[in-house]
């Protein structure tokens, strides 16, 4: 940061020192009476020397703003910083309010809770290609941590499956329909749970096709496993 006033001060001593000089000698030159060919010198040097002072006046002035534009800098990130601290811990909170699902921290999983109802949601695109109702191999991964889950925090629960789609027409897919479509999602996702334990029978599924689409496409593609109370 620039010392404000330091430099400016030790350059305007010997302007100063330098003024006072030419002022004695005008006095001495009025007192002897003998320097009124050199009058006109000791303007020049008055106004030469006033300039100085000007000049170095001005410098002061620059570092002065330029100091001040640096404080402000200082303040405007210091500010974001706490900004940034308030928002992160006011997520941190509301994440803690937040009762816990057991879906936490599984990839491309969110875990959410309705009435009477504990909703783990993936994105439709960690599961399947556009247009596909067939697992990724990586979705695989995914599912084996939530039959996990499934199978030991919410034993004994009943299970809806729901398959979402976006409002884009089937084109170029096997199925005909968005509601085929999202059914057939729901049904391949209920297949490979039941190869990892989870009882068949209790499973249900619900295809809904485009029907409670999101404020984005990618959002709408979703797949919802819907743990019921017991």
């Amino acid at each position: 940061m620039t010392r404000i006033g330091v430099d400016g001060v030790g350059a305007i001593r010997p302007i100063i020192k330098g003024l006072a000089g030419a002022v004695v000698a005008v006095v001495l030159c009025l007192g002897t009476g003998g320097c009124a060919d050199n009058s006109a010198q000791t303007t020049a040097l008055l106004e030469a020397e006033n300039q100085e002072y000007l000049d170095a006046n001005e410098r002061l002035k620059y570092e002065l703003a330029a100091a001040v534009d640096q404080r402000d800098q200082a303040v405007r990130r210091a500010q974001a910083v706490v900004d940034e601290n308030n928002k992160l811990r006011t997520e941190l909170d509301e994440q803690r309010a937040r009762p816990r699902t057991g879906f936490e921290g599984i990839k491309g999983v969110s875990g959410t809770t309705r009435p009477g109802e504990v909703v783990a949601e993936v994105a439709g695109d960690v599961l399947f290609a556009s247009g596909s109702a067939t697992l990724r191999s990586a979705a695989k991964r995914t599912l084996d941590r939530i039959a996990h889950v499934l199978n030991t925090t919410y034993a004994g629960h009943n299970i809806r499956i729901e398959g979402h789609t976006d409002t884009d027409p089937i084109s170029k897919s096997a199925w005909k329909t968005n509601d085929r479509l999202s059914a057939e999602r729901a049904m391949a996702v209920k297949a490979y749970l039941a190869t990892k334990g989870v009882d068949g029978a209790r499973i249900y599924i619900g295809g809904f096709g485009d029907t409670r689409t999101r404020a984005t496409k990618e959002a709408s593609r979703r797949v919802e496993i819907v743990v019921l109370a017991k």
